[in-house]
């Protein structure tokens, strides 16, 4: 096996090399044609203004960009292709492998006896690489899972368990509807995953042991529905694990295949 956390190492430090004024147009222009980046919707536009390779593919959105949408329950967290979504029992399939929920998770209890529902969405190098809360919620903790960065390219995903290997986050909380989770899902290429309400965490250190589990308390933090809560350095995959009630039947308004943008109805 190739070692695809030092490859995504070095080519992390690559993305992050500071750019000479005169090469960023040139370097960035690259780039956005070769993986077809949206910059019409960044923040800032000018190539000139991002330092690195890397802040290119953390840029953020314009102001009013992504306004979530009224009446529904849960809105997409990111932008990017669904790949699943349905009902969760001890375990759910995505691109036809089996995943177990405590696996994915990497431990804990807050999910055992509940009704749960899952939406996977794969975000392409290209896409803009935030993810957003889906809806008004409490955050109680994130942890960190060590793994493999391995391509979460949608045909890697149809021969490999990647999204339970994979380095990763979890943010879980609590939302109208019980418990809430996203899972932030680390891939080829960098690994680095930031968090805006948890700075502190660092992915794809060196010598991490894979499913080595760290755990930090968000203290209750309050975020609201499209609230942005973090993002990738390169594009990669997302998780969104809730609770509905037993006598409720979610109607999702996505299905596999189809594109979706942060504060979509789905």
């Amino acid at each position: 096996l190739l070692p695809w956390r030092a490859l995504s190492r070095s080519a992390g430090w690559m993305h992050e090399l500071k750019l000479p004024n005169w090469a960023r147009e040139p370097v960035l222009r690259f780039y956005v044609a070769m993986l077809g980046i949206d910059m019409s919707e960044a923040w800032p536009r000018k190539l000139s203004a991002y330092e690195t390779v890397g802040d290119l593919f953390a840029r953020r959105l314009q102001p009013g960009v992504r306004v979530p949408e009224q009446g529904c329950s849960l809105v997409s967290p990111v932008d990017g292709i669904v790949l699943s979504a349905g009902p969760v029992g001890s375990s759910f399939l995505v691109k036809g492998i089996e995943y177990s929920l405590l696996a994915l998770l990497g431990g804990g209890s807050a999910h055992e006896g509940r009704s749960l529902h899952q939406l996977t969405i794969y975000l392409s190098p290209g896409d803009y690489h935030g993810f957003h809360a889906p809806t008004d919620a409490v955050l109680s903790t994130s942890q960190h899972v060590a793994g493999q960065l391995l391509s979460v390219h949608p045909n890697l995903l149809a021969r490999w368990p990647v999204l339970a290997s994979n380095e990763r986050v979890v943010l879980s909380g609590v939302w109208d509807g019980g418990f809430l989770a996203l899972v932030a899902i680390g891939a080829t290429g960098v690994g680095s995953i930031q968090l805006d309400r948890d700075p502190l965490v660092r992915t794809n250190a060196p010598g991490a042991l894979p499913r080595t589990v760290s755990t930090r308390d968000l203290n209750a933090a309050r975020v609201g529905r499209g609230e942005r809560l973090g993002g990738f350095r390169l594009g990669s995959c997302v998780v969104l694990l809730f609770e509905a009630p037993d006598d409720a039947q979610p109607i999702y308004q996505v299905q596999p295949g189809q594109r979706v943008t942060v504060g979509e109805a789905i």
